[in-house]
């Protein structure tokens, strides 16, 4: 859902072929002077584009799980994690 832009120079574009025989013009990108986040878990709203459609947004796809455990420590008990598993499966679709 981020914001994209059209970038025409710089190192990307060096006005010679390719390996596929094609000399690069523009290369589309998300934005590039703009952060994600603007605080800890959340989201700047000037790099987000929510009026994109449906068939222009990507999946999220990485190797990597983040998992972010968050309680009410109102009675100040303290909390160890010693280890963490996870049982998952690929999927190729």
């Amino acid at each position: 859902m981020a914001k994209t832009q059209d970038i025409r120079d710089g190192e990307l574009i060096t006005g010679t072929e390719n390996v596929a025989g094609y000399i690069t013009t523009n290369v589309t990108s998300h934005l590039q002077d703009t952060t994600m986040f603007i605080d800890e878990g959340v989201v700047n709203p000037d790099y987000v584009n929510v009026s994109k459609e449906w068939y222009n947004r990507r999946k999220m796809v990485d190797h990597y799980l983040g998992v972010r455990l968050i309680h009410d420590n109102s009675n100040r008990n303290l909390v160890h994690l010693y280890a963490v598993g996870t049982k998952f499966r690929k999927s190729y679709r």
